[in-house]
């Protein structure tokens, strides 16, 4: 299948190029750095910048699929924060949701700053998206969602108290790409939300589907390696199951 990835080299992004690329399919390969793309026989690495809508819609021409990774930039300085003091509690015996709950940025402002501006960067980008599809004859968008708009007791993770501050910024901009996508019953999308915690591990393809709650483990843990996330996408990719609605992936 001639499928096109725009944020291939992302951290999620480039294990689905991995996976689909290992299964035999054709992938146009978008991003802002095709230099760090994976090299293989069936990846073509392109520069485009997501929001040049016209670039985008001329690499989407005769694509059977388009697979949504895009993820807005965030804060460096903030993003270091966390990882430090995650990397501090995690030393000191703390699970990394232990360290996650329990941090506070020591900038609200700045924090917030953050928030708002990736919540545009991903609702521009995404737009930009739909219309370069639309305007590419190209119906099928499977997108990465997020584990902030899942249910538990029908209450939406990132509105449960307790729910990682340092996780709002991504868990609202990625709400925005399901929300824009629903808007547009002429488009074939799929919208697949990893567990709480996505980390690299090992393709198992060993783990289980479920829709609009969040999945745990008998542990009460809530995960997925990004390599058994990046098969079911593919999975989803190959044989349709969740056309118009959103999926989820977990142990």
């Amino acid at each position: 299948m001639k499928i096109a990835l725009i944020g291939a080299t992302g951290f999620i992004g480039s294990k689905i190029l991995s996976e689909a690329a290992d299964r035999g399919h054709v992938v146009t390969a978008i991003c802002r750095h095709p230099q760090n793309i994976l090299k293989h026989q069936n990846v073509q690495a392109v520069f485009a910048d997501v929001m040049d809508t016209p670039a985008i819609e001329r690499l989407l021409s005769g694509q059977a699929a388009i697979i949504h990774s895009y993820s807005p930039p965030y804060d460096m300085k903030l993003r270091a924060h966390v990882n430090d003091y995650v990397a501090g509690l995690t030393a000191a015996g703390r699970s990394q949701m232990e360290a996650l709950a329990l941090y506070e940025p020591p900038d609200r402002a700045a924090h917030a700053a953050d928030v708002h501006a990736r919540i545009e960067a991903q609702t521009a980008a995404t737009q930009s998206i739909i219309r370069a599809a639309k305007a590419a004859g190209v119906k099928r968008i499977l997108a990465v969602g997020g584990a902030g708009t899942l249910l538990i007791g029908g209450v939406r993770n990132m509105d449960r108290p307790g729910f990682p501050v340092a996780y709002e910024g991504g868990a609202k901009s990625t709400a925005v790409v399901k929300e824009l996508l629903h808007e547009h019953k002429d488009l074939e999308w799929t919208v697949l939300c990893p567990s709480m915690l996505i980390l690299p591990g090992r393709r198992t393809g060993n783990f289980r589907l479920g829709l609009n709650d969040l999945l745990t483990a008998a542990d009460g843990s809530s995960h997925i390696s990004v390599e058994d996330f990046a098969a079911a996408f593919v999975d989803e990719l190959e044989t349709p199951k969740h056309v118009r609605r959103r999926f989820t992936v977990g142990y």
